[in-house]
């Protein structure tokens, strides 16, 4: 009896509550994905999934990938050994920011990454030392760690 009843009590919850299943998809270099190393990933506001490999930025939009290249002075820069990183801000915005001091902004209308910044085109004298760190915080400011010192990137967004 007690059965009996746990199994009507769970199939009449089951017709009130709503469920939610989740659907997981493998993707992987065979479905477009550019390297099966993944550095960073985020999601922009028309819920693509942006993936940033060893060898270059994919959006995924579920079905297909598409790659970006980012570009400086029209040549196209290498993602390794740099190990850069995605962030959205709280307008869902795309940023690369990578160790090598460069900051890139994904333009909807171009449907491309712009240069934003270049940290040590800015800072001369950082040519030679190491970025250790990179990190965007809540109000899209970017924070720069070197051995010696920080910095920080306001955008006025």
């Amino acid at each position: 009896m007690k059965r009996t009843t746990l199994i009507i009590t769970c199939l009449l919850l089951s017709f009130f509550l709503p469920l939610q299943a989740q659907i997981f998809e493998y993707i992987d270099m065979d479905n477009g994905l550019s390297s099966r190393r993944v550095l960073s990933i985020q999601q922009d506001k028309q819920n693509y999934i942006w993936i940033l490999t060893h060898k270059g930025l994919d959006r995924y939009n579920g079905k297909q990938f598409k790659h970006y290249q980012l570009h400086r002075c029209n040549n196209p820069l290498s993602f390794y050994p740099n190990l850069n990183f995605l962030y959205t801000d709280k307008d869902s915005t795309i940023w690369e920011v990578g160790k090598d001091g460069f900051v890139f902004r994904y333009d909807e209308q171009r449907d491309s990454f712009q240069l934003a910044f270049d940290l040590r085109a800015t800072f001369p004298a950082l040519k030679k030392a190491p970025i250790s760190s990179v990190y965007m915080d809540s109000e899209a400011n970017i924070w720069f760690c070197t051995n010696q010192s920080q910095y920080i990137l306001e955008f006025n967004l």
